[in-house]
């Protein structure tokens, strides 16, 4: 199953850095790396093998993105804690709340880098801000319901 979702990393990284630019919806592609991460942690695997995993993907989407290097490597493995905790109160078994907890995950990753990068003195417009919050957190979980699909 690691291998599986080694594979779903690289291929998402491929896809984000050049395909997905031609399938943007106002401007906004769906973050399949972040996908990439919170998948491994839904299906259980041990915990330290998805921090690295995560901290991995987080200097991936660093290297390849343009905000500034280190917000991903940070806050990925951050994600996968949180759900780890989460998967120990609750059963994730069903898609319903897998996809659930990629709309939160998402929401939490944008809302939290944007404030970072706005901490950091970055100016975002408002506007600009709430596109790329709403239409990429729609877009991400959308994406999710065909791959979890494929890792059942």
């Amino acid at each position: 199953m690691k291998k599986r979702f080694f594979l779903i990393m690289i291929i998402a990284v491929i896809l984000e850095a050049a395909v997905l630019d031609y399938f943007k919806i106002f401007g906004v592609k769906p973050d399949l790396i972040l996908l990439s991460v919170i998948a491994p942690s839904l299906y259980y695997l041990e915990t330290k093998w998805c921090v690295f995993f995560a901290i991995l993907a987080g200097i991936l989407k660093d290297v390849l993105g343009i905000n500034s290097f280190g917000i991903n490597t940070f806050l990925f493995p951050l994600w996968v804690i949180l759900i780890l905790k989460v998967s120990k109160k609750i059963s994730l078994d069903i898609n319903f709340i897998r996809i659930a907890i990629v709309l939160a995950v998402t929401i939490l990753n944008n809302l939290a880098a944007g404030l970072i990068l706005l901490s950091w003195g970055r100016f975002i417009p408002l506007l600009s801000f709430l596109r790329i919050l709403l239409v990429q957190t729609v877009y991400t979980t959308a994406v999710s319901y065909p791959l979890f699909k494929f890792l059942k």
